[in-house]
């Protein structure tokens, strides 16, 4: 064998053996159709970050030192920036108003304003939303808000148009504060 064609082989050899090792990965990875499928996470423990301090305790100071430790919050007592005292913010046609529940819980409800926009107008409007919010997330310049929404039997968390602007005092469309399609609420 030449002296150039051993260089060859040599050079390019392993890229080939690894190239034809993805390429056989990737086949078998599209063929699998577990790997495409939602991730299961019912009945996983979850644990508060008292449990991680134990074992990760410069990690944990670290961590409580940021905004992170605040991101996404339980949507109960101090948590809770905005005021939920029946403020409205109307957007594109519709009136979303936060108030609370009787149990104190945030609320939000989202209605038409404008006639052919639902069933009625106004404050008198069925609502398109009406809902608790059940987690915060954000601290420092905006909170958003979640809720659970019942969806074919599946309560799935959303995160609702509005924010509190936490520096300003006010409430905004999440498109005042975040790039996302016009038009939508």
């Amino acid at each position: 064998m030449s002296r150039p064609r051993l260089a060859a082989i040599w050079l390019f050899g392993p890229a080939l053996v690894f190239a034809a090792s993805a390429l056989v990965g990737v086949g078998l990875t599209l063929a699998d159709d577990d790997a495409w499928g939602p991730v299961e996470r019912r009945g996983a423990a979850v644990v508060r970050s008292e449990t991680c301090a134990r074992c990760h305790p410069d990690e944990h100071a670290s961590w409580r030192r940021t905004y992170h430790r605040t991101m996404t919050q339980e949507a109960v007592g101090d948590a809770v920036l905005a005021p939920f005292a029946g403020e409205s913010l109307d957007y594109l046609g519709f009136r979303a108003t936060m108030d609370r529940g009787a149990d104190g819980r945030p609320h939000l409800r989202i209605a038409a304003t404008e006639a052919g926009e639902g069933e009625g107008e106004g404050e008198g409007a069925t609502p398109l939303l009406d809902v608790d919010v059940v987690m915060t997330v954000g601290s420092h310049r905006y909170q958003q808000y979640l809720a659970r929404i019942d969806r074919q039997g599946e309560g799935e968390v959303w995160r609702l148009p509005v924010a509190w602007h936490v520096g300003e005092g006010r409430w905004i469309h999440l498109n005042g504060a975040f790039l996302e399609p016009e038009g939508t609420i």
